[in-house]
């Protein structure tokens, strides 16, 4: 006689689940991957799918009304199965969730570590020193006798306009400047080459930095919470706590990376003459991305004006500034 097979799936589900367990291995494997987090036997992907795959409340309820006994249906009995495996739900999303976090937090230490060294190179950057002096002492002269012409300084933002001020003759006030400098010290023409870090540190914004870091912050305190709950003591939860112990310690490492990070560029921000009670209003206080890609592409202009000087010229200029040295 044929057999009439039980089943709870309407016929979505059922082949929704018939598609992505052709992608699984089979229950006994997951059960012991599951009791020992044995990454070899189940992919992030398997994870996910067994996720998306597992038995709904609704799902289970129908089962349970229908009488536990029986013959079901081939993607029936494996989520029966699945659903007898101890807390295999609670130990997926703890699984899924280290596996995310464990990934994206050795990529957030690049955005730490040049900060501090790019807010140095344009605070004690003699060239670019002598460029904003010259700049201003030039505007002043150009205004002199006006109520600009005795001005104390400038803000940064001044600075990609400069490239469109001309002279009487069509010429770029920027070109007599860097001519200027470069006269007075032929190794100006490296200024472009003066600022590795802030090239570095311009890939990174402190506003993105932070919010990855407390999107994995919530993942690592999920996991967390998932893990008090489990009163089981095999070896996926010694590892998930090992793992859990270590995230936490970076967390605390990054937070304090971050929290200077920010403090040292505002204090940057603030060296410059930006004041902190116009905050609202400056435009770079809190992006520093916006900031030092700004700048890199105004040392890329000025690159640009600088007549270019020959190897012997700014070793004769060398030897002269060591010749009044010595005397």
């Amino acid at each position: 006689p044929i057999i009439s097979k039980k089943k709870f799936l309407d016929n979505k589900r059922a082949q929704e689940v018939e598609i992505l367990k052709k992608k699984l291995p089979k229950i006994d494997v997951i059960s012991t991957a599951l009791l020992e987090m044995d990454e070899k036997s189940l992919s992030e992907d398997n994870i996910e799918a067994l996720l998306d795959i597992a038995i709904k409340e609704e799902e289970l309820a129908t089962y349970k009304s229908m009488g536990t006994d029986g013959i079901w249906e081939n993607n029936e009995m494996f989520l029966i199965e699945l659903n007898e495996i101890p807390n295999y739900k609670e130990k997926l999303n703890i699984w899924c969730l280290i596996l995310k976090y464990e990934y994206l937090l050795p990529r957030l230490e690049e955005s730490f570590i040049y900060m501090k060294d790019a807010c140095n190179e344009i605070k004690n950057d003699k060239h670019f020193k002598d460029l904003l002096f010259t700049i201003l002492s030039l505007g002043n002269f150009l205004n002199s006798g006006t109520i600009n012409g005795k001005a104390v300084g400038f803000y940064l933002d001044f600075l990609p306009t400069l490239c469109g001020i001309k002279d009487n003759f069509g010429k770029s006030i920027l070109s007599f400047i860097c001519a200027q400098l470069n006269k007075d010290d032929p190794s100006f023409e490296d200024i472009k080459k003066q600022f590795p870090k802030l090239e570095k540190a311009s890939r990174f914004s402190m506003k993105e930095t932070k919010k990855k870091l407390d999107e994995i912050s919530i993942k690592v305190n999920t996991v967390d919470e998932l893990l008090k709950k489990l009163k089981q003591h095999d070896t996926f939860i010694m590892k998930a706590t090992t793992s859990l112990e270590r995230a936490k310690k970076m967390i605390k490492e990054y937070q304090k990376l971050e929290k200077e990070n920010r403090e040292y560029y505002h204090e940057t921000i603030l060296f410059f003459g930006y004041e902190e009670k116009d905050k609202d209003n400056n435009k770079y206080y809190d992006d520093n991305e916006s900031f030092f890609k700004m700048l890199l592409n105004f040392f890329t202009e000025v690159d640009k004006y600088i007549p270019k000087t020959n190897v012997k010229r700014i070793e004769d200029h060398q030897n002269r500034v060591i010749g009044q040295k010595e005397s």
